[in-house]
């Protein structure tokens, strides 16, 4: 019995293993970088305490220092694996390894030694057609508002039909929180209450090549003895490009309630690029509302809350993605109460090399505790160097003059910085 077990066991992992092959083609791919990188004065304020005695119970009291200076390096890996069975359905997958150079962690592989054992789920849905309609079930990426609204990786359900070149209407549900089963040992509130999601829908109009209108309409909503929320978005888009000019003006405002606290902000964003061939030109802008008055009852600040959207090195968490420099009253690229507008060129003196300038300005919306709104005036720069087909190195630098808006303290001591390099590659 036992060696006819196995012979089928050995007769089932034949069949799994060879007759698929012969019906799904398998398709593999991803992308590597590895960063080298530094920044300083990202904490904008000195602020140190020496050691010192508590005089009422005669305790030690520590030093503290917030500076946040660092340089590291850090490596990313994503492998993609996509099984087709036809042209109407196939699995996508996508994994990822990250680890930074030293990292004494011991699921990272950036130790002495190495031998990580860390990799992560990306994505993982079913993709298929059903007539005109698109669905996609799994865990895969969701952007919205073009970041304004939404961006992360998520479980969701998607449906995407496609009723004719101009029409096209999506919706998607998901879900950002599982309250789980029993009850609250401190309400006694049912934990299914805790459950909390997003429900997304967007008609899009295209009209002829590279005009398109979408009206994107997202909602989240959870109701439990923390949070009792239905947060609104509602918003217009508008792209467009002719003859090598392309443009973009978008408007998305708030409602519902969170708490009983109305919620009535707003964001507008625009954009406009000229690709002249060895050069180019490109601007932008955006305005997301702060709260003018915590005390009268509503929240006017966008909700940007589960958005990304960013628009520099330094400010905007860039390439590098790291800290954006600290402040009580102000944190991007979660769009809420900034205004920021950029401006940009690049030339490309040479078929692999392309040379990139910006100059940002931005404030708060609405001024801090302090009475400060400004945020200072960034310059970045990138030089992106292809070096063979598939292997590009990107360095890149920015620099704040920081206002004090942006400083924790009310008045900015420091102006921060970053310079890195970046070595990446795609298959």
């Amino acid at each position: 019995m036992k060696k006819l077990s196995v012979f089928a066991l050995a007769a089932l992992l034949l069949v799994a293993f060879t007759a698929p092959a012969m019906a799904i083609e398998h398709q593999f791919g991803g992308m590597w970088f590895t960063k080298f990188w530094t920044n300083k004065d990202f904490h904008i304020s000195d602020i140190t305490t020496p050691a010192g005695i508590d005089e009422e119970t005669e305790e030690v009291i520590p030093p503290t220092d917030n500076n946040v200076d660092q340089a590291r390096v850090d490596t990313r890996t994503r492998l993609y694996y996509t099984a087709v069975f036809s042209e109407n359905f196939k699995f996508v997958n996508k994994f990822e390894m990250d680890a930074v150079w030293g990292d004494q962690d011991s699921a990272s592989y950036g130790d002495l030694g190495a031998d990580g054992v860390k990799v992560e789920v990306k994505h993982s849905y079913a993709d298929f057609n059903l007539g005109v309609n698109n669905f996609r079930v799994g865990v895969s990426g969701q952007w919205m508002g073009k970041g304004y609204i939404f961006d992360y990786d998520a479980p969701n359900v998607t449906w995407i039909g496609k009723f004719s070149d101009m029409v096209t209407l999506a919706a998607a549900w998901t879900r950002a929180t599982e309250g789980g089963k029993g009850k609250d040992p401190l309400t006694l509130e049912k934990m299914n209450d805790y459950d909390a999601d997003f429900y997304f829908f967007t008609p899009t109009l295209s009209f002829g090549e590279g005009m398109t209108l979408e009206f994107p309409i997202a909602l989240y909503n959870t109701d439990n003895a923390l949070l009792d929320a239905n947060i609104w978005w509602f918003g217009v888009q508008f792209d467009g490009a002719v003859a090598g000019l392309t443009y973009d003006v978008n408007f998305y405002m708030n409602a519902g309630d969170a708490n009983d606290v109305d919620q009535k902000g707003y964001a507008l964003s625009g954009g406009l690029g000229f690709d002249m061939g060895m050069a180019d030109v490109y601007g932008s802008f955006a305005y997301c509302s702060g709260d003018d008055d915590p005390l009268d009852g509503e929240n006017s600040a966008y909700r940007g809350d589960w958005g990304f959207v960013g628009f520099s090195e330094v400010l905007g968490e860039g390439t590098f993605w790291a800290d954006t420099p600290n402040s009580a009253d102000y944190y991007f690229p979660e769009p809420s109460n900034i205004f920021w507008l950029k401006a940009g060129a690049g030339f490309k003196p040479m078929e692999n090399l392309k040379l990139n300038a910006d100059i940002i300005w931005a404030k708060l919306a609405e001024e801090n505790a302090f009475g400060e709104d400004e945020l200072g005036v960034e310059f970045d720069v990138k030089a992106a160097y292809t070096i063979i087909e598939g292997l590009k190195l990107d360095i890149i630098g920015g620099y704040l003059w920081a206002g004090d808006g942006v400083s924790p303290t009310g008045t900015a001591d420091n102006d921060p910085w970053e310079l890195g390099a970046q070595l990446s590659l795609s298959f």
